[in-house]
C-alpha cells in the first residue's frame, strides 16, 4: 500500500517541474526566436550612456530625458565687444535617431548637435549695438557650437562673434596721430617711457595712472596737456569710450577747436578699452612733433571725430585810461584773439564707408581774449584848470587869488589822479581804470 503511494507522489511531482521548466523555458525560447524587438548588445553606450539590453524604444526615451535635462542647465554666449546675446539650450537640437541606428554595429557611439542656421540668425538680430549679424558666417560658428556640445558636453564660456566673421579682422595699425608745433623739455622723455606700452583688454587707460606705471616724473602741466590732447585724438579713432576729458580756456596752438584736450596735476584723461585684445602703443618726439600711432586688431568699424557748429566768438576792446599818457594819447597794448564754441561728435561707419551713428561727445567752448586799448587821462577838472589860465591877466590882484587857487587845484587833481592810478593799478595791473569799447 505505501510503496504505490510514494511512486504516484514522485510521479506527480516530476509532472509539476517538468510542466514548470517547459513553461519558462519554452517563453524564453519563443521570446528569442518569435520577438520582433532587439536589444542592444552588451557595453553598448550612446554619448557616454549605458543602452546594452535596452530596445531601441527604450533607449530613445533614455536619451530624450537626458537630453532635457542638458538642455535646461546650459547657455550658450555670442560675444561682440561689451555686448552680449545668450541662446537657451532648447534651441540645441540632438541627431537621436542617428545615434540609434549607429548602435546596432558600435559599441561606443557619438551624439550629434544641430544648430540651425535661422536661429543663430533670429538671436544675433537682438544685437543693438553692434549689428554684426551679416558680418557673421552662420554656417561657421553654428558647426563650431555644435562640434562642441557633440555627446552632451558643456559649451565653451563664450564666443567671440569677430572670430566668425566673413572677413577676419587683421593685425595693423588702427589709429594714429601727429602733433606739431610741440614745445616742452619734459615730453621728450614722457614718449620714450611710453613707446611700446600695451593697453590690456577691458583696461581703463589714466594718464596720470600710466606715467606712474612707466616710472616718469610728472611735473609739467604743458606736457600733460599736449599728452592729453594727442591721446584725445588717438582714442576717438577707435571704439575706446571715453571717461574723462577736460578743455581749457585756451586753444593750444597745436590743434583745431573740438580737437584738444586739457591735463594738469588735477584733471586726468581716461579712455577703457572695451575689446577682448590688447593694443600697443607707438610713440616717437622729433623736431617738435609728436606721433602717436595704436596697433592692434582691425575694428567692426571705422571711427573719426568730427566738429559741427562752430561758432567763432569776436574779441571785444577793452579801454583802460593811464594818467601817464598825453591826452589824446592812445596805444593797443594786447591783441585779442577770437573765441570758439563747437559741437564735437564721433562718427561710426560701416566698413563700406556708410555712416552708422553719431554720437555727440561734448560741445567745446573757447572764450575769446579781449583786445586791450590803453589812453590818456582826460577829466572835466583838467578842462577849468585850462580856462582859468586863460583869464589870468585880467587882474593883478584877482590874479593873485587866482595862483594860490590854482596852486589848491593843482594839488587837489594831483591827489585825485595818484588816488585813481593806484586803484587801477591794484584791479588791473594798470595804471587806470578801463571800461569795455562802445561803453563809454
Amino acid at each position: 500500500m505505501r510503496q504505490p503511494f510514494i511512486q504516484a507522489s514522485l510521479w506527480l511531482l516530476f509532472c509539476i517541474v517538468f510542466l514548470m521548466f517547459f513553461t519558462v523555458v519554452g517563453h524564453l525560447i519563443a521570446g528569442a526566436i518569435f520577438s520582433s524587438e532587439k536589444t542592444y548588445e552588451r557595453g553598448t553606450e550612446i554619448a557616454g550612456i549605458t543602452v546594452e539590453g535596452l530596445t531601441e524604444e527604450e533607449a530613445r526615451q533614455g536619451l530624450f530625458d537626458r537630453i532635457e535635462e542638458w538642455q535646461k542647465n546650459v547657455t550658450i554666449d555670442f560675444v561682440i565687444l561689451d555686448e552680449s546675446v545668450q541662446i537657451r539650450g532648447e534651441e540645441i537640437e540632438f541627431d537621436v535617431e542617428r545615434a540609434l541606428n549607429e548602435a546596432w554595429d558600435a559599441r561606443q557611439v557619438e551624439l550629434y548637435a544641430l544648430v540651425k542656421r535661422p536661429i543663430v540668425e533670429s538671436y544675433l538680430q537682438e544685437l543693438q549695438k553692434y549689428t554684426v549679424a551679416s558680418q557673421v558666417d552662420m554656417e561657421q560658428l553654428g558647426a563650431h557650437v555644435a562640434e562642441d556640445v557633440r555627446s552632451l558636453q558643456m559649451p565653451q564660456e563664450n564666443y567671440q562673434l569677430n572670430d566668425f566673421f566673413i572677413t577676419k579682422l587683421e593685425e595693423r595699425v588702427v589709429a594714429e596721430v601727429t602733433l606739431e608745433g610741440v614745445s616742452s623739455m619734459y615730453v621728450r622723455n614722457w614718449v620714450q617711457a611710453l613707446d611700446g606700452y600695451e593697453i590690456e583688454p577691458q583696461q581703463l587707460f589714466s594718464l596720470h595712472e600710466v606715467l606712474k606705471e612707466v616710472n616718469v616724473h610728472v611735473n609739467d602741466r604743458q606736457g600733460l596737456t599736449i599728452l592729453a590732447t594727442a591721446f584725445y585724438q588717438l582714442f576717438g579713432q577707435t571704439n575706446f569710450e571715453l571717461m574723462e576729458r577736460h578743455t581749457s580756456v585756451v586753444l593750444p596752438t597745436y590743434a583745431n577747436v573740438g580737437y584738444a584736450a586739457a591735463g594738469s596735476f588735477e584733471l586726468d584723461f581716461k579712455a577703457y578699452n572695451p575689446n577682448a585684445n590688447a593694443y600697443r602703443l607707438h610713440t616717437s618726439y622729433e623736431h617738435e612733433k609728436l606721433h602717436f600711432s595704436l596697433e592692434g586688431k582691425e575694428f567692426i568699424y571705422t571711427y573719426s571725430l568730427a566738429v559741427d557748429n562752430i561758432e567763432e566768438i569776436e574779441p571785444r576792446t577793452i579801454i583802460q585810461y593811464a594818467s601817464k599818457r598825453m591826452r589824446g594819447d592812445q596805444q593797443l597794448i594786447r591783441t585779442g584773439k577770437k573765441g570758439y564754441r563747437a559741437d564735437v561728435y564721433q562718427l561710426v561707419h560701416y566698413r563700406d564707408g556708410t555712416l552708422r551713428n553719431r554720437v555727440k561727445l561734448s560741445s567745446d567752448y573757447y572764450p575769446a581774449v579781449h583786445h586791450i586799448e590803453e589812453r590818456g587821462l582826460l577829466t572835466r577838472q583838467n578842462e577849468d584848470v585850462e580856462s582859468e589860465r586863460s583869464t589870468e591877466s585880467t587882474d593883478s590882484n584877482d590874479s593873485s587869488v587866482t595862483e594860490e587857487n590854482q596852486d589848491e587845484t593843482d594839488e587837489q587833481n594831483s591827489t585825485e589822479l595818484d588816488s585813481t592810478s593806484g586803484q587801477s593799478s591794484s584791479n588791473n595791473d594798470e595804471d587806470a581804470p578801463s571800461k569795455v569799447k562802445g561803453e563809454e
